[in-house]
């Protein structure tokens, strides 16, 4: 009789330990792959570039590379390299154009991110994610900005009965600074002091205000607990600052009054020889009048000579004009006398002339007599009469053909000459007469 669980015993064995194997190296594996990234938080100057590093643990090349700004519950991109290539599209709008990724290990297992100009914005945590084909972690870490302020500045800013009040002065910190060492070198008591700052545009002033009552060495250093930098500056405390009140109160009192006194002896005794100078009659102060006095009388002169001057130029441009508008009228008065002349006593008589009429020329409405001396105008609609004809123009060119006119057949080159015209109205006709040149345009109305 064959007993078979034995052997199906040992079978599971060997189960469990294939799968414990696999679990085991698979846990093994997965702890070795780690991403590292700075080993504490990574500072940086205002204004200045920085370059945050971050490496996993095996040498593998990465496939991708992420960088996280990590604000509240949040997290978002500000650099993405993703196969082989960077994704500026997938970064948020405060980073755009200002990250650039260092990747001369990345075969290695090791990238960087550089910010360009850090601001104090930037300050706070990040994330950076990389991936292998195979793995992929994330490490976080912390950035911090900092910006050193100005050389601190000592001034007295007062004096009372308690000694001098000294303030140290510095501004464009960031973080708020703090003081590296209170005033004091072993001589004496400590000044009473204190501290105050604000924050402005992002950036701290700090003053550092202290009442020193001993001639003492007073200086002061801020810093900030992100930076070995400081700033520091100090200054000698006189005896003549902290003189007790006992003693210098009163001398300043009475140097004030010595002062006052002083002031008032000069003032009258200039006052009274200026008094002294008017009542006597200075020569000097008389020749300086004097002097004043011829002066202020040239000027005048000067003055009146120019009013003179000028008034004369005023009478010679009205005289210049009034004898031009008299040399026109006279110029006027002849040109109309030599036109009467001329109309009365002309070059040649009027001679007398003959006038026929053109029938080639005539208006279709208008009917000549035989002798061509008379011409009726009819209003009835009548053909146009054919024409003989002239030199240069046909029938039809001859002919007014919209304005009722006709012209003489004779003509005139020069002379004077006249003649008389018989009218006979009726109907309300009107009619016109005058001289035309032989070319006068016959298809259009003739203007009155």
């Amino acid at each position: 009789m064959k007993i078979f669980p034995p052997a199906k015993k040992k079978m599971d064995c060997r189960l469990h330990l294939h799968v414990l194997l696999v679990f085991a190296i698979l846990s093994f594996v997965s702890a070795k792959f780690t991403t590292y990234g700075p080993d504490g938080p990574v500072v940086v100057a205002l204004g200045e570039d920085v370059i945050l590093p971050c490496r996993i643990s095996i040498i593998d090349k990465l496939t991708e590379a992420r960088w996280f700004r990590l604000k509240s519950s949040t997290a978002s991109i500000i650099h993405l390299y993703q196969k082989g290539e960077d994704k500026p599209e997938c970064q948020i709008p405060e980073y755009i154009g200002r990250t650039e990724l260092m990747a001369e290990d990345i075969d290695r297992g090791k990238v960087g991110l550089k910010i360009l100009k850090a601001a104090i914005s930037d300050e706070g945590m990040y994330r950076c994610h990389l991936e292998t084909d195979t793995y992929f972690d994330a490490a976080e870490f912390e950035l911090k900005v900092t910006a050193l302020g100005s050389a601190p500045m000592i001034y007295l800013e007062g004096l009372h009965d308690k000694g001098a009040d000294i303030v140290c002065q510095s501004t464009g910190w960031y973080p708020a600074p703090a003081l590296v060492d209170k005033d004091g070198d072993g001589l004496g008591e400590k000044p009473v002091c204190k501290m105050t700052s604000h924050q402005e545009k992002g950036l701290f002033s700090v003053n550092y205000s202290c009442t020193v009552e001993k001639s003492r060495p007073f200086s002061c250093a801020f810093g900030t607990a992100f930076s070995s930098q400081e700033r520091r500056a100090s200054l000698y405390v006189p005896d003549l600052l902290v003189t007790p009140s006992s003693a210098w109160i009163p001398v300043t009192i009475c140097l004030l009054i010595l002062f006052a006194i002083a002031v008032a002896v000069v003032v009258g005794l200039w006052y009274l020889k200026t008094r002294v100078n008017n009542a006597k009659g200075d020569p000097e102060t008389g020749r300086q009048k004097d002097k004043e006095g011829s002066e202020l009388e040239e000027l005048r002169s000067l003055i009146n000579a120019e009013k003179k001057e000028r008034d004369l130029e005023k009478k010679a441009r009205e005289m210049e004009r009034e004898e031009k508008e008299a040399l026109k009228r006279e110029r006027d008065a002849l040109s109309t006398e030599l036109v009467l002349v001329k109309a009365t006593t002309g070059p040649a008589p009027f001679s007398p002339v003959t006038i026929s009429l053109n029938p080639n020329t005539a208006h279709p409405n208008l009917l000549l007599t035989d002798d061509r001396k008379s011409v009726m105008f009819r209003v009835a609609d009548t053909p146009a009469r054919p024409s003989d004809g002239a030199p240069g123009m046909d029938g039809a060119e001859q002919r007014f053909n919209v304005t009722p006119c006709v012209l003489g057949a004779e003509g005139f080159t020069q002379g004077r000459h006249f003649w008389d015209v018989a009218v006979q109205r009726g109907g309300g006709t009107r009619w016109a007469i005058g001289v035309a040149r032989e070319s006068a345009r016959r298809v259009c109305e003739i203007g009155r």
